[in-house]
């Protein structure tokens, strides 16, 4: 087992000497233009799948030529010491002077993540199994015991393995680092080099120590470059990520920043829990920049965390927002947040039962339930009390919570009201088609999330126009919760180069989100619509109807009504979870569990401010 020390001197001549660094450059593969989706370096030689054909060609891209035809087209490609060339994902093929035979397949609580050769020549597979990763040797077309391996604590995403000189480097999600049983300790970063870590793929290396990789977004070869070092200013991220996960939206936009910039870099910190941010920020080490995921925002908003970026906005005219979305992310007329996109859950009803205007409270929507058809329901009755809890509380956690005064109010008659209604749901539900159940009666509401204008039309369609928005009921009023979509940035007033911070998320807001949410930038909200109202997707989305000014007046209508962005409180939706299961089994009365959740809550509110 290699310690840390010897798995650095192991490998040290991959390492760039002080300032200098890793950069990336394109491999190029002469007569070769299709994507390639598997890649190897075996035996001084550089071997891919293109189209289903295997070619092999000199490391440095030149004098390829085709090997054979008829190749599983796979991610995976390794050979062993005898000549047989393995290819598979979910099944391993041997492929041995023309024949194929069959290996390995996967097996139930096994997913097969690499094959690759081991430093004695052998062929073997990388399995996560039962939460943990296990390696294989393949012999005489069969998988033998595992061989023991301890992979860091640390690590929790591997996709590759390969050898360099009897030292196996393993790749990760974060970057290529020589194995040892203790911490990761990276030979660089596959952000450093300008990819996406969970479509990078470890190829090999070439016999001049460059590392070779697999890009899976565009299907290319690149190859490392040890490079002077870039001066650039750099700033810091503050991301919130169990397990190391991070939105790939995110780390996309990072990535593409930093390769755009000849001054400015982002810099992505983790955290792995709430806790450990807040802790950090207690003790003086506030970031740049902040993303929401999992963070209390009131309770930063009540510390004076965050700049105004209402100054920011207004100074560039490209970025005139949607006024709507700009007043629904502000807080006391302040932007202390900004995404690229928004979309919206609501409840959506037939106006033959429950009328055309838009909101309700809660008495209204109780007196028009009570004329509905006999053996109605108010939503879907085969959600259970579980899907329900989520949907009708953790969505609105903020309608019970004051940041500002710091007072809890689960002990109000919109809660208790809330409890009860879920208890209605049966322990456990399913899922149907609910429209025509609501055009017949049958169901009083659905839950809607609306994210993009085709989705807009096609309800309009399938409900025969003869639908209303009329949000969660709520004597104030709540016409639909807001999410900020694919991420949430805020900069912090402790940020010590704001047009560097601005620079970024500037870059966010003028990106390509695509159809996953409505833009908050006015000028891509418009083109947005406009294309919605004049293009037919493509099969098979060429059924969805185009969008008509009557729709887009009615869209543009309900989201002025729009007041709240949906933040996520996970501690809050925890103590609500644990609390009232006893009510819903039965075991304690609702004033009895609104009690409870009311003291704890008030507990955590107070722990964060």
């Amino acid at each position: 087992m290699l310690s840390r020390s010897e798995a650095e001197t192991a490998i040290s001549a991959l390492l760039p000497d002080p300032g200098y660094e890793y950069r990336s450059d394109q491999l190029i593969l002469s007569g070769l233009n299709s994507k390639i989706s598997a890649a190897t370096v075996y035996d001084s030689k550089l071997w891919c799948v293109s189209d289903g054909i295997l070619y092999s060609a000199d490391t440095d891209g030149s004098n390829a030529i085709k090997v054979t035809d008829s190749i599983v087209e796979d991610k995976h490609i390794t050979f062993d010491s005898t000549g047989n060339v393995y290819f598979g994902f979910l099944q391993i093929v041997s492929y041995s002077k023309g024949e194929k035979t069959p290996v390995a397949n996967q097996k139930q609580n096994q997913y097969i993540q690499d094959i690759f050769t081991l430093d004695n020549g052998t062929a073997a597979t990388l399995t996560f199994e039962e939460d943990t990763f296990v390696i294989r040797e393949l012999n005489d077309n069969s998988v033998s015991n595992n061989i023991s391996f301890r992979f860091p604590d640390s690590v929790k995403d591997i996709n590759g393995i390969y050898y360099y000189n009897g030292v196996a480097l393993i790749s990760d999600i974060t970057g290529v680092y020589p194995y040892s049983d203790i911490d990761a300790h990276y030979i660089f970063k596959w952000s450093d080099l300008g990819v996406v870590g969970i479509n990078a793929d470890l190829v090999g290396i070439d016999d001049n120590l460059n590392i070779i990789f697999l890009d899976h977004a565009d299907g290319k070869l690149y190859f490392t470059q040890i490079t002077p070092t870039i001066s650039k200013t750099e700033i810091s991220l503050a991301v919130v990520a169990p397990d190391g996960w991070v939105k790939p939206e995110l780390e996309t936009a990072v990535i593409e920043f930093n390769r755009s910039q000849k001054e400015y870099k982002v810099n992505m910190v983790k955290y792995s829990s709430p806790e450990k941010l807040n802790l950090e920020i207690i003790s003086g080490h506030i970031p740049d920049l902040l993303e929401h995921y999992g963070i209390p925002f009131a309770s930063f908003v009540n510390k004076g965390l965050f700049e105004d970026l209402n100054p920011f906005i207004d100074a560039n005219p490209e970025l005139t927002m949607v006024s709507a979305f700009r007043r629904t992310l502000s807080s006391s007329n302040a932007l202390y947040r900004i995404s690229p996109g928004i979309y919206i859950y609501t409840l959506i009803g037939s106006t033959d039962y429950v009328g055309t205007e838009m909101g309700w409270t809660i008495n209204e929507m109780k007196e028009i339930f009570a004329t509905m058809p006999k053996g109605a329901t108010i939503i879907n009755a085969e959600w259970g009390k579980e899907l329900a809890t989520q949907y009708f509380l953790k969505q609105n956690i903020d309608k019970f919570v004051n940041w500002e005064t710091g007072t809890a109010l689960f002990d109000l008659p919109d809660f208790k009201w809330t409890l009860e209604f879920i208890n209605s749901f049966p322990d456990k539900g399913g899922w149907d088609f609910e429209i025509p159940l609501v055009l017949e009666g049958k169901q009083m509401m659905i839950e809607s999330r609306l994210f993009n204008f085709g989705g807009f039309a096609a309800l309009d369609r399938n409900f025969e126009s003869k639908w209303v928005i009329k949000g969660y009921p709520s004597e104030r009023e709540a016409f639909g919760l807001a999410y900020a979509e694919p991420y949430t940035l805020s900069m912090t007033v402790a940020c010590t180069n704001k047009d560097a911070a601005w620079s970024f998320i500037r870059y966010t807001l003028l990106s390509d989100i695509g159809d996953s949410a409505y833009p908050v930038v006015q000028s891509k909200f418009d083109e947005a619509a406009e294309k919605a109202m004049t293009t037919r997707q493509a099969p098979p989305f060429d059924k969805i109807p185009l969008l008509n000014q009557e729709q887009f007046k009615k869209f543009l209508s309900f989201i002025e009504r729009i007041e709240m962005v949906s933040d996520t409180y996970q501690e809050l939706s925890d103590i609500i979870a644990e609390e009232s299961a006893p009510y819903f089994a039965g075991q304690k009365t609702l004033d009895e569990v609104c009690e409870i959740i009311q003291s704890r809550a008030k507990n955590y509110i107070a722990e964060q401010r």
